[in-house]
Formats: C-alpha cells, structure tokens, sequence
C-alpha cells in the first residue's frame, strides 16, 4: 500500500531522529550526509530499509532466543566436572564461579553474577561447588575461593583468584564487575567506566533486581522490537569515497 506524503514525512522524520541520538558523537558533516541521504531516500527504499531492519531483529531475536535454551539469562548451579565440559562447549563465553558453601565472600559473588545473568545474555554464567570438583580445582591451579574462571571458546583464559582483581575489597560493584568481565571481552559492557570498585555507575544492576521479573521484562521487550518498525541500514553510513 502507498504511503501518503504525510506519512512518508512522518517516517524520514522518525528516521532523522533515530539517526541524530545514533551519531552525536561522530563529525557534524558525517551527520549532515547522513540525514542527506534520508531525506532523499523514496518510499521503496524506506520500505527495504524498514524490511533489512525488521530482518535483523528477528535474526537477533532467534539467537538470543538459541541462547537461552542453553541456560543463557540465568545463573545455573553446576552439579559435577562432566557437566562443567558440557556447559563450555555449549556456550561461546562461559562465566563460571568456584565457591564453598561456608564463604561468605562467595555469596556475595552470587549476588554479583545473579544480577549480571539476565542483563548478559550472550554470556553464560554459573557456578560450581569447588568441594565436588576436586579434579577440576587441582587442574586450573585454583588456591583461593571465590574463583571466577572467564572461558571463552572451551579455552580457561583467565582465573580470578580471591577478590584482588576487584578492587580488593567486598565492597566492590555489580556494574564494576560487568566493567572488568567487558575489559576481558566475556561480555558487552556498555555503560561508563566506574571511578572506582565501589562506583555503581548510575544503578544499572540495581541491588534486589528480581532476575524471574527481569528476565520476563528483557523477554517482553523483544518481543515488542520486532513489532516495531524500526528503520536502519549500515550503508547510510559508509562514506561516499
């Protein structure tokens, strides 16, 4: 169906928008051929930006979607060392804490992971019992709980040992550990860099978050961005050179 002049307006408006809170950053001529060519675009050319788009987010939204039917949202308990080898070669980047029951400092890891899991999808996160992994505790070199192993491609890259890393203290923050897990590319951390361990930066992975409520929110609002008709293309991007 052919849109009106009014509702074609309407669009490269929304498009202009879009793209104005995308490129603040970047040079005012980038931005000005950017808008340019927006502005020129006809209805055909919306309609397959509007299409390449909507593409994109469904394809998003399947691999979120693979992602979560192999524990990805949720921070699992690991029953044994079989299962430890299952879970990395299931999962691209795997977060996974050794702990012992009786260390207080291991719950607060917990905590810290609890939150983290369903605002990091891409990344799987877990934890094992150290006691029920002896094989694997002697095998990784582990000497201080908590442990927290970064695993990216079934490959230990990094062992945390202890608290040292994280600003040495237990004071240290939900969003600071997403900023040092981001520095080690386990996930995509996005907000800005904390002023120190204890630094919250702005509440992203608020204390007493519900992870069943979050999840169901993150879930929801999927599901709602493919509904949307939301227009972009890299191509509008790539200079003319």
């Amino acid at each position: 169906m052919a849109l009106t002049s009014a509702a074609q307006a309407e669009m490269v408006a929304s498009l202009i928008g879009e793209k104005v809170l995308e490129t603040l950053d970047q040079k005012d001529q980038k931005l000005d051929e950017t808008i340019k060519k927006l502005e020129q675009a006809d209805e055909e050319e919306l309609e397959r930006l509007r299409q390449k788009r909507l593409q994109a987010m469904q394809q998003k939204a399947r691999k979120t979607q693979d992602l979560r039917a192999h524990g990805h949202g949720e921070y699992t308990t690991i029953a044994d060392t079989q299962e430890f080898f299952n879970v990395i070669k299931k999962s691209e980047k795997v977060v996974i804490h050794f702990f012992t029951p009786a260390n207080a400092f291991c719950q607060l890891v917990d905590g810290h992971l609890t939150r983290l899991a369903p605002h990091h999808v891409e990344t799987k996160f877990a934890r094992i019992d150290a006691e029920k992994a002896e094989y694997l505790v002697d095998k990784l070199g582990i000497w201080m709980i908590p442990c927290i192993a970064l695993v990216k491609k079934q490959k230990v890259e990094k062992m945390v040992q202890g608290l040292g890393e994280l600003g040495g203290t237990d004071k240290f923050s939900t969003a600071f550990l997403a900023y040092y897990l981001g520095l080690h590319k386990m996930l995509t951390y996005e907000g800005h860099e904390p002023e120190n361990s204890s630094d919250s930066c702005g509440g992203a992975y608020a204390t007493g978050s519900n992870p069943l409520e979050l999840k169901q929110q993150l879930d929801q609002e999927w599901i709602n961005s493919i509904r949307q008709s939301i227009f972009y293309d890299s191509d509008l991007e790539e200079d003319d050179d």
